[in-house]
Protein backbone atom coordinates (compact mmCIF):
# COMPACT_ATOMS: atom_id res chain seq x y z
CA UNK A 1 0.00 0.00 0.00
CA UNK A 2 1.36 3.34 -0.68
CA UNK A 3 0.05 6.97 0.41
CA UNK A 4 1.58 10.71 -0.52
CA UNK A 5 1.19 13.82 1.77
CA UNK A 6 -1.72 12.65 3.73
CA UNK A 7 -3.60 10.82 1.62
CA UNK A 8 -5.71 7.84 2.74
CA UNK A 9 -4.29 4.16 1.42
CA UNK A 10 -4.14 2.71 -1.56
CA UNK A 11 -3.48 -0.79 -2.84
CA UNK A 12 -0.57 -0.07 -4.85
CA UNK A 13 -0.17 -4.06 -6.65
CA UNK A 14 -0.90 -7.15 -5.03
CA UNK A 15 2.17 -9.60 -5.43
CA UNK A 16 3.36 -13.05 -4.45
CA UNK A 17 7.14 -12.52 -3.94
CA UNK A 18 9.22 -10.17 -2.12
CA UNK A 19 9.72 -7.40 -4.17
CA UNK A 20 8.10 -4.94 -6.17
CA UNK A 21 8.85 -1.96 -8.38
CA UNK A 22 6.16 1.21 -7.63
CA UNK A 23 5.96 3.19 -10.73
CA UNK A 24 4.41 6.86 -11.77
CA UNK A 25 6.39 8.56 -8.69
CA UNK A 26 7.27 11.94 -9.33
CA UNK A 27 10.76 13.66 -8.07
CA UNK A 28 10.52 15.30 -4.71
CA UNK A 29 7.16 14.23 -3.63
CA UNK A 30 7.29 11.82 -0.41
CA UNK A 31 5.57 8.44 -0.12
CA UNK A 32 4.86 6.39 2.75
CA UNK A 33 4.83 2.46 1.89
CA UNK A 34 3.64 -0.53 4.44
CA UNK A 35 2.51 -4.00 3.26
CA UNK A 36 -0.66 -5.75 4.19
CA UNK A 37 -1.31 -9.52 4.42
CA UNK A 38 -4.17 -11.18 2.00
CA UNK A 39 -5.88 -14.73 2.58
CA UNK A 40 -6.59 -16.88 -0.01
CA UNK A 41 -10.01 -14.87 -0.44
CA UNK A 42 -8.04 -11.38 -1.18
CA UNK A 43 -9.09 -10.89 2.48
CA UNK A 44 -6.88 -8.29 4.92
CA UNK A 45 -5.27 -10.50 7.40
CA UNK A 46 -3.19 -9.90 10.74
CA UNK A 47 -1.42 -6.29 11.65
CA UNK A 48 0.20 -3.91 9.80
CA UNK A 49 2.91 -0.94 10.08
CA UNK A 50 0.02 2.13 10.20
CA UNK A 51 2.56 4.62 10.34
CA UNK A 52 4.75 2.96 6.83
CA UNK A 53 8.08 3.57 5.98
CA UNK A 54 8.79 6.79 3.94
CA UNK A 55 11.11 7.87 0.88
CA UNK A 56 11.47 10.72 -1.01
CA UNK A 57 11.83 10.01 -4.63
CA UNK A 58 14.46 12.27 -6.28
CA UNK A 59 15.27 11.59 -9.81
CA UNK A 60 18.70 11.72 -11.24
CA UNK A 61 20.81 14.88 -11.95
CA UNK A 62 21.09 15.71 -15.43
CA UNK A 63 24.62 15.67 -16.33
CA UNK A 64 26.23 19.13 -15.81
CA UNK A 65 27.33 21.67 -18.30
CA UNK A 66 31.15 21.79 -19.05
CA UNK A 67 33.28 24.90 -19.61
CA UNK A 68 37.03 25.26 -19.39
CA UNK A 69 38.15 28.55 -18.03
CA UNK A 70 41.56 30.02 -16.58
CA UNK A 71 40.54 28.69 -13.14
CA UNK A 72 39.63 25.13 -14.33
CA UNK A 73 36.94 22.53 -15.75
CA UNK A 74 33.67 25.06 -14.53
CA UNK A 75 30.46 22.59 -14.17
CA UNK A 76 26.79 24.23 -14.06
CA UNK A 77 23.73 21.99 -13.62
CA UNK A 78 20.56 22.25 -12.26
CA UNK A 79 19.00 20.36 -8.74
CA UNK A 80 16.16 17.86 -9.40
CA UNK A 81 13.37 18.47 -7.72
CA UNK A 82 13.61 17.84 -3.92
CA UNK A 83 16.96 17.90 -3.74
CA UNK A 84 19.07 20.01 -1.52
CA UNK A 85 22.96 18.95 -1.44
CA UNK A 86 24.65 17.55 -4.45
CA UNK A 87 27.62 15.34 -4.82
CA UNK A 88 30.20 15.85 -7.94
CA UNK A 89 31.53 12.77 -9.06
CA UNK A 90 34.79 13.22 -11.13
CA UNK A 91 36.71 10.33 -13.40
CA UNK A 92 40.65 10.74 -14.40
CA UNK A 93 40.89 9.85 -18.13
CA UNK A 94 39.80 6.08 -17.82
CA UNK A 95 40.02 5.36 -13.93
CA UNK A 96 36.83 5.14 -12.03
CA UNK A 97 34.60 7.26 -10.24
CA UNK A 98 35.67 9.31 -7.01
CA UNK A 99 34.22 12.33 -5.13
CA UNK A 100 35.56 15.33 -6.05
CA UNK A 101 33.49 17.51 -4.00
CA UNK A 102 29.96 18.02 -2.11
CA UNK A 103 28.08 20.98 -2.91
CA UNK A 104 24.12 23.16 -2.16
CA UNK A 105 25.12 25.50 -5.68
CA UNK A 106 24.52 25.24 -9.13
CA UNK A 107 28.14 25.70 -10.38
CA UNK A 108 31.63 24.44 -9.25
CA UNK A 109 34.94 25.05 -10.46
CA UNK A 110 37.32 21.75 -10.59
CA UNK A 111 40.53 23.97 -9.79
CA UNK A 112 42.76 20.29 -9.53
CA UNK A 113 42.22 19.33 -13.53
CA UNK A 114 45.47 19.56 -15.29
CA UNK A 115 46.07 20.81 -18.61
CA UNK A 116 45.40 18.87 -21.32
CA UNK A 117 43.85 15.40 -19.02
CA UNK A 118 40.42 14.18 -20.06
CA UNK A 119 37.63 14.62 -17.46
CA UNK A 120 34.81 12.64 -17.13
CA UNK A 121 31.82 14.31 -14.53
CA UNK A 122 28.57 13.15 -13.07
CA UNK A 123 26.62 14.17 -10.43
CA UNK A 124 24.59 12.61 -7.54
CA UNK A 125 21.87 14.12 -4.98
CA UNK A 126 22.96 13.15 -1.13
CA UNK A 127 20.89 14.02 1.91
CA UNK A 128 21.66 17.39 3.48
CA UNK A 129 24.78 15.56 5.87
CA UNK A 130 26.70 14.20 2.67
CA UNK A 131 26.10 10.49 3.84
CA UNK A 132 23.05 8.73 2.42
CA UNK A 133 22.34 8.64 -1.33
CA UNK A 134 19.16 9.82 -2.38
CA UNK A 135 19.37 9.17 -6.19
CA UNK A 136 21.24 7.03 -8.92
CA UNK A 137 23.80 8.81 -11.63
CA UNK A 138 24.49 8.97 -14.99
CA UNK A 139 27.51 6.04 -15.40
CA UNK A 140 28.30 7.86 -18.99
CA UNK A 141 28.94 11.22 -17.49
CA UNK A 142 30.09 13.83 -19.46
CA UNK A 143 33.88 14.40 -20.44
CA UNK A 144 36.43 17.38 -21.57
CA UNK A 145 40.00 18.02 -21.86
CA UNK A 146 41.46 20.49 -19.59
CA UNK A 147 42.88 23.64 -21.94
CA UNK A 148 43.81 25.80 -19.08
Amino acid sequence: MVKSGKSAWKTAATVTGTSYKYKGVKGGTAYTYTLRGLNAKGQYVGAYNTAGWKYTYIAPPALPTLQNTSSGVKLTFKKPAGATRMRILRKVGSGKWAKLADTTSTSYVDKTAKKGVKYTYTLRVTDKAGKQFLSYYNTAGRAIICKR
